[in-house]
């Protein structure tokens, strides 16, 4: 039984493990290109020596960098796979739930299109232009099949660093609903981070 719900900012993460696997030899900016923006979403802590309980839910994110740069980092939480995973589809105003997320909404299939066509430069011009045509994730979503989604976010960059955002095709696949495996990945469209491709599973531990 899970002993307490997935809710923003105060997610009951006990451990997580981030292990770098650099398939070539590259430069290090490359490869924090590609997960930086991960670790800023969740503010996870490193923790080596815990050991997740086996009824944990674990959220394993799988990204690749230019390169072929590859990072995976493993989460383990109190809670069970469909509300792990309610939780992460949730995408509009995860900006107000997560650190180090400035914005975050559905955007509408063409709006990504139109996003792209007209090259916007900044993200607060693509939440002032779009946001009013959001979509809601759990009104696409099609349990226990694949569907797919368009998703706007802009990441928080500690400073010196400049914001980054990004327009990105999600795919989310429930076909092992059953099995209690859930997976998402995204792409990049368009966007001021140069590469965002991610893979993400929800599964038992």
């Amino acid at each position: 039984m899970p002993r307490q719900q997935l809710k923003g900012r105060n997610l009951p993460i006990i451990n997580i493990s981030i292990m770098l696997k650099v398939m070539k030899t590259i430069r290090l900016k490359y490869l924090l290109g590609a997960v930086l923006p991960l670790v800023l979403l969740w503010g996870f802590s490193a923790s080596a020596k815990d050991k997740p309980n086996p009824n944990d839910v674990a959220i394993q994110i799988q990204t690749k960098g230019i390169s072929g740069a590859r990072a995976t980092m493993t989460a383990w939480i109190h809670t069970s796979p469909e509300a792990t995973w309610q939780t992460l589809i949730d995408f509009n105003d995860q900006g107000k739930k997560y650190p180090r997320l400035e914005r975050s909404f559905c955007l509408q299939a063409a709006d990504a299109k139109d996003v792209k066509r007209q090259k916007l430069r900044n993200g607060f011009t693509v939440e002032k232009n779009y946001k009013k045509n959001r979509c809601d994730p759990h009104e696409l979503r099609t349990e226990g099949k694949k569907w797919q989604l368009h998703l706007f976010q802009e990441f928080d960059y500690p400073f010196p660093l400049a914001n980054r955002w990004i327009v990105a095709e999600v795919n989310l696949d429930e076909t092992k609903k059953r099995q209690n495996r859930y997976h998402m990945s995204g792409r990049l469209l368009y966007g001021h981070q140069k590469i965002y491709e991610v893979d993400l599973f929800v599964k038992p531990h």
